[in-house]
């Protein structure tokens, strides 16, 4: 019936008809209201609901706080922070907030090799006996069950520098079941809150030589504390301490002024505390907190804090090929192998392991080839896509481990994705 009427009006009110719904056309096109609002590549409606799944473990007392950044193109186009820094305290949790980021420090030792061999000061096929005389002779358990004195065969290889890079140098870390990982971990860290075990890195990589490797070098890949000896290394050949060569090459040119292995008093106040799972299955605070000054042991397994804004810069210097704010800390190149797979088939077909990162081989649904990663123990994750140019962080501070958010986080930004 309304075509009829349309068609039964005069000329002049046909026409301002016609421009009245063309206009209307035009504003659901362009109102944000009537469309799905995005920011960068990523849809504002489906970030949101990644914060109300984040306010729903919240609320189930299954986070205490979490902070998220996602960056895109140079630009931050997502920042978020819910919950409390102190769960009993009820201390909100604020934006750049600190938190120790545990094995997160791993790719940034491997970065401060990866200049040193990009200077020619060292290369990837040195022996590290060159710099560390303890990790020559090294043998191999014939029974991981036995322990540290198992019987033993000796390394057929010589271990370099790459094998530290890509963990494939036949280190443990002392994280399995096996008797050997238990005697390691309480060799190498006591009790897991415990940080004066140790008051050197040299003590810490003097005790991991002590022990048996798990398997012949570049054998397989196994998740390694050898980044410790990574850090070792930096300190000999650059004749720095590793606090003073990571803020003079990487932290003041990224400006990265928020990481360390240790804290001012104004920056342990943003220090977000660790909270625990308690017997009932809902998170408490820690009894036990890092400490943040005083601490000696600076290595490259883990022991620095960090913020999201201050990880982000690192992430973006590998999308920017390895330039930032004018200056080059690494050349294309070598940038490009920390972040390509260089362990062949050792993690299978879609996984792999660079020069400091996880790398994905192929499509893991919903993650997309080529995409870079890595995780610290107390649950903080950050991931970098090259392809569609972003990064994305998410740090919390919750024991005991679990990868869970860190399939959440991909989960939720490739759902966002435009």
């Amino acid at each position: 019936m309304g075509f009829f009427v349309f068609l039964s009006l005069r000329k002049p009110q046909c026409i301002m008809i016609r421009f009245f719904l063309c206009s209307v056309l035009l504003l659901s096109l362009f109102n944000p209201l009537s469309a799905q609002e995005t920011i960068g590549s990523f849809s504002k409606e489906k970030l949101k609901a990644f914060e109300d799944f984040l306010e729903e473990e919240i609320n189930f007392q299954k986070l205490a706080g979490v902070e998220v950044l996602i960056f895109q193109n140079d630009t931050v186009v997502w920042h978020s922070v819910q919950g409390y820094q102190n769960l009993e305290e009820k201390t909100p949790l604020e934006k750049n907030s600190l938190y120790y980021i545990q094995s997160m420090t791993k790719p940034i030792i491997s970065l401060a090799i990866m200049q040193l061999v990009d200077q020619g000061l060292i290369a990837l096929d040195d022996p590290v006996a060159n710099y560390i005389p303890e990790a020559s002779n090294l043998r191999i358990t014939k029974n991981p069950q036995k322990g540290k004195n198992s019987p033993f065969v000796p390394a057929q290889k010589t271990l370099q520098i790459k094998h530290l890079l890509t963990h494939t140098g036949g280190l443990s870390h002392g994280l399995g079941n096996t008797l050997l990982d238990k005697e390691l971990f309480q060799a190498l860290y006591g009790e897991t809150l415990d940080y004066t075990l140790h008051d050197t890195i040299e003590s810490r990589v003097a005790t991991l030589l002590e022990f048996p490797l798990i398997g012949q070098i570049g054998a397989q890949w196994h998740y390694s504390a050898s980044t410790d000896l990574l850090a070792l290394i930096v300190q000999r050949v650059s004749q720095q301490s590793i606090p003073s060569y990571l803020k003079q090459y990487i932290f003041d040119p990224l400006g990265m002024q928020d990481t360390g292995y240790n804290l001012s008093e104004s920056q342990a106040k943003r220090m977000m505390q660790l909270h625990v799972v308690g017997a009932d299955g809902n998170i408490q605070i820690s009894k036990e907190q890092v400490p943040t000054k005083g601490n000696t042991v600076y290595g490259g397994t883990h022991g620095l804090f960090s913020s999201p804004k201050d990880y982000a810069k690192f992430c973006q210097l590998f999308l920017n090929q390895g330039k930032m704010n004018n200056q080059t800390l690494i050349s294309p190149e070598m940038a490009l192998k920390m972040r390509s797979n260089m362990v062949g088939n050792l993690l299978g077909n879609s996984r792999g392991f660079g020069y400091g990162f996880g790398v994905l081989r192929g499509n893991v649904s919903p993650i997309k080839k080529g995409q870079f990663y890595w995780n610290g123990y107390f649950r903080t994750h950050f991931i970098v896509d090259p392809k569609k140019n972003f990064a994305a962080i998410l740090m919390t501070q919750k024991f005991p481990y679990s990868q869970e958010y860190g399939k959440q986080l991909n989960k939720w930004i490739y759902a966002a994705l435009e």
